[in-house]
């Protein structure tokens, strides 16, 4: 019946919602929620997943974490499902959806890197990205405002300027490390990277290049002490590492 699609239509959002006030009600008694479920994009996974959870399972041992890894979107559909608590992820093309609250976080640079014996290292600042483009440029999927940018740039139009696309920061430095790529990342990740050393390559018609972090979260939804405590050693950790870019 009519009555009846309606009534399985609304069903999922009052059974969320139920379950949501009762776990919103145990934490205002302050009963702590031992289990933290955390979404990360694959670069924020690399340079805050890994000192963040350091930090918060020093302080909390005991504590159950699930830790996952995908981009904004994918992420964003499993926090409406209540998959997971919060997320951190580059939100600059985040499809705007109601019911998500977010929080930006400090921009942190990113610049082009090689080795440091790269052909390229010797020549000085690039006028532009067409010498690059002999050699393989590999970067993670750019959103198009970003990418738009590179393509103004470069002045060949033989190939894409970045013609290797992987989210994956550990194979773009072995890429670095054996293939003579240029990769573009995040400079604390370069930083915080065991690989052997990395160096900018500068390109001078190439404007400064910054990260668009944000802790995504719902709206109307209580965190867990868990989840506040993450969030918080984030905002932290990401404050700390611009102050040291800005000094």
């Amino acid at each position: 019946t009519a009555a009846g699609e309606l009534v399985l239509a609304r069903a999922p959002d009052l059974v969320a919602n139920a379950h949501q006030l009762k776990r919103d009600l145990a934490l205002l008694q302050d009963l702590a929620v031992g289990t933290l479920n955390v979404g990360l994009g694959p670069f924020a996974a690399c340079m805050l997943g890994r000192p963040v959870l350091s930090e918060l399972l020093r302080r909390h041992p005991k504590l159950a974490v699930n830790f996952e890894v995908g981009e904004a979107n994918a992420l964003s559909e499993r926090l409406h499902r209540r998959q997971i608590d919060l997320f951190i992820a580059v939100t600059r093309e985040l499809k705007k959806q109601p019911g998500l609250a977010m929080k930006r976080l400090p921009n942190m640079p990113v610049s082009l890197f090689v080795q440091a014996d790269h052909p390229l290292v010797a020549r000085g600042p690039l006028a532009n990205l067409d010498e690059a483009m002999n050699f393989p440029l590999a970067s993670p999927q750019l959103p198009a405002s970003v990418s738009s940018v590179f393509d103004a740039v470069a002045k060949r139009s033989d190939r894409a300027v970045f013609n290797v696309v992987c989210d994956d920061l550990d194979t773009l430095f072995h890429l670095a490390a054996t293939a003579q790529a240029i990769i573009l990342a995040p400079d604390r990740a370069v930083a915080m990277a065991a690989t052997g050393p990395l160096v900018r390559l500068p390109v001078k018609k190439l404007i400064a290049m910054q990260t668009h972090y944000s802790l995504v979260m719902l709206a109307n939804r209580t965190l867990s002490p868990a989840a506040r405590a993450f969030a918080s050693f984030a905002q932290k950790l990401m404050t700390q590492t611009s102050s040291d870019a800005s000094t």
